[in-house]
Formats: structure tokens, C-alpha cells, sequence
């Protein structure tokens, strides 16, 4: 009985050791785990929207007088004193009266008519103090959301906007429009919205409205902006080539 009680004696007291010293050793081992400093999560700053009904500011309704009588179109600001708008609008004119939307009204002789698009700028001269509109570079895409702005029937209904989709982006119309491409878009479109933008809700300009087909309003045509960006740089070169 003795030396049972003695066995169990030592026996607890070898447990005790081995587990002070297994104790000792994951004491010596332990590395102590800290919480990092929270970090605050910041929501992005909110994007303003864009309206593209904006660029109306810079569109403008233009009166031509020719030998013959005249005509009303549209057209946009682009910059450097130069009013973007459809060739036929501008083709056999004297002078130009132009009227943006707030009133501002100027008067011009000068204008550029690019001989293979129906393409056409009218120079107004430095003194202009709207914003222009910038162009899309992005290329076209059939059924994106577009915006055609101006003034159908000239006086009648002034600084007005449509909206439909582009319909298609390849376009020639027998060269009715001059011999580049074209694209089609359903916004409807009418006498004396010749000229005036195309915008897309960037409200950049994609284009410029130059016809409709078969008295349809919703099949309007439309100059393609890389078509517009080259007329433009075919212009300013041949404005420098005329200074030296």
C-alpha cells in the first residue's frame, strides 16, 4: 500500500515537471500578436454628372444671306473664334448672322467650305467668349445613346434638342453628303437643324447633322467627327499656308 501510494506520488510529481517545463518552453517561443491601427475606408468622391443638354451653350443658330435670298442653319462653337456647321449651309453665302442661345449675336463674311464632306466652319474672329465643345475621339458605336442639338425651322423653334441612337456608322448615301462616311441616328431632325451637333453624354461633339431621308424626321444623317477633325485640320493649314 505504501509503495503504491509512493508510486503515485512520483507520478504526479514527473507530470508536474514536464508540464512546467513544456510551459517554459512555449513561454520562451510565444511572439505576442497586435492588432494593427484600424484604417478608415474612404467612399470615392463623387463624380459630377454630366448633362449632355450642356453644349447647347455653345450652339448656335445661323442666318446666311446670299445673292439669291438666304436660308437658316445650326452650329457649334469649336474654338479659336470658329463655328462649326454643315458645308451646304455655308456654300454661296455673303454674310452670316450667328446668335448663340444667351443672346450673343455676331456678324461674318468669312467662312470655309471643305470640298469632299459637307463640312463648313465660319470664322468669327477672337473675340468670342463661349466655351467650345470638344470632340469624341472614342469612335462610333451602333446604339449608343446620342443628342442632336439646334434649331429646326430656324426661328420658329430655337435651340432645341432630340435624342435617339446611333443606327449605323457606315454610311455613304451615294455621295449625296460628300464622298466620306457617314452615320445614321433616329433623334429627329428637320430643316434648319443642318449643321448643328451630335453630341453624345459626354456631350462631345460625334458629328454633325447634314440631311434626313424621305421626309423621315427619325432617319437623320450625320457627318462622322473624324470626318469633321481632319476638314478642320485641312482648314488650319490652309489659314497658315495663307500667312506665309
Amino acid at each position: 500500500m505504501k509503495a503504491n501510494i509512493v508510486k503515485c506520488v512520483l507520478l504526479v510529481s514527473a507530470i508536474a515537471v514536464l508540464v512546467t517545463g513544456l510551459f517554459a518552453v512555449f513561454s520562451r517561443n510565444t511572439v505576442e500578436l497586435t492588432c494593427p491601427a484600424p484604417v478608415p475606408i474612404l467612399a470615392p468622391a463623387p463624380v459630377p454628372a454630366v448633362n449632355p443638354v450642356d453644349a447647347m451653350d455653345s450652339v448656335v443658330h445661323i442666318s446666311v444671306e446670299t445673292e439669291y435670298g438666304g436660308w437658316q442653319g445650326s452650329g457649334v462653337y469649336i474654338g479659336d473664334g470658329m463655328i462649326l456647321t454643315a458645308g451646304h449651309v455655308v456654300e454661296g453665302a455673303k454674310s452670316f448672322t450667328v446668335t448663340f442661345e444667351d443672346g450673343c449675336v455676331y456678324e461674318s463674311e468669312k467662312f470655309y467650305k471643305e470640298e469632299v464632306s459637307d463640312v463648313g466652319f465660319i470664322l468669327l474672329g477672337s473675340s468670342v467668349c463661349h466655351i467650345p465643345v470638344s470632340f469624341d475621339n472614342r469612335g462610333l458605336i451602333r446604339g449608343e445613346t446620342v443628342w442632336v442639338l439646334g434649331s429646326p425651322y430656324g426661328t420658329e423653334f430655337l435651340f432645341t434638342v432630340s435624342q435617339g441612337i446611333i443606327s449605323n456608322t457606315t454610311l455613304t448615301c451615294d455621295g449625296f453628303f460628300g464622298d466620306k462616311p457617314l452615320f445614321m441616328t433616329d433623334a429627329a431632325s428637320y430643316p434648319g437643324n443642318s449643321g448643328g451637333p451630335v453630341v453624345d453624354s459626354d456631350g462631345e461633339i460625334i458629328g454633325i447633322l447634314v440631311g434626313g431621308y424621305g421626309g423621315n424626321d427619325n432617319l437623320s444623317i450625320c457627318v462622322r467627327v473624324d470626318v469633321i477633325v481632319l476638314s478642320l485640320a485641312k482648314y488650319k493649314a490652309e489659314l497658315a499656308l495663307g500667312q506665309l
